[in-house]
């Protein structure tokens, strides 16, 4: 992920590396592998959940190594129960080692969700946090805002602007393009239960490379 200050070769995202139910785990598996991925934040899976799976070598590796965090949120952003969730995985990112990879099952909207947050709380624009979110939908459909710019202001309209409005907490979308990201989300996290110790820990992990370099 290329967003903001957040740092080369530290935040992917991905679908599931665990389950081959849409016929993508072997893949992504071995790209996390490629990419030495060390830290997991799962938000798809209970624990129960994830010991069903015939998991590919790498991810198995993740898993057994207690490499993963599991984070099951449905896709309500406004939820008690997603912030609560949420805000404990994100105390607990810095502790542990990147790179991360943030997943669902296909990637798209509860990771989406997560990511914007993560992206803008790192300094990223409108502009990058839209562009990222729809590269899935092109990845899976071909849908592209270049050609499908109807299809692509209705997802945005439906799905993420509800969420990246709740996150600044503003109720016009049309102030979406304006919001100071980095102070809304980190407001977020603190109105949530974050310390600002912790936003700034979480900041770091995400926005310095593996050498100490921003």
């Amino acid at each position: 992920m290329k967003a903001g200050n957040i740092a080369s070769g530290v935040l992917y995202r991905s679908s599931t590396p665990f389950t081959n139910e849409i016929n993508r785990a072997n893949y992504v598996s071995d790209y996390l592998e490629s990419q030495k991925i060390t830290t997991v934040l799962n938000l798809a899976d209970t624990k129960e959940k994830i010991q069903s799976y015939d998991m590919p070598p790498y991810s198995r590796t993740l898993w057994e190594g207690d490499n993963v965090i599991l984070c099951p949120l449905k896709t309500d952003p406004t939820a008690d129960d997603y912030n609560k969730k949420l805000i404990a995985a994100l105390k607990e990112l810095p502790s542990r080692p990147a790179p991360y990879v943030v997943h669902c099952m296909e990637g798209k909207d509860r990771t989406g969700y997560v990511c914007a947050l993560l992206e803008g709380l790192c300094g990223a624009t409108y502009e990058e946090i839209v562009t990222d979110y729809l590269i899935t939908y092109d990845n899976y459909y071909g849908v592209t805002p270049q050609k499908d710019r109807d299809v692509c202001n209705t997802l945005l309209s439906l799905r993420l602007y509800p969420c990246l409005m709740y996150y600044a907490d503003i109720k016009d979308e049309a102030q979406l393009p304006n919001v100071d990201y980095a102070k809304a989300f980190s407001n977020y996290l603190l109105s949530h239960g974050m310390s600002s110790e912790q936003v700034d820990a979480l900041i770091k992990v995400l926005t310095v490379t593996a050498t100490g370099n921003h």
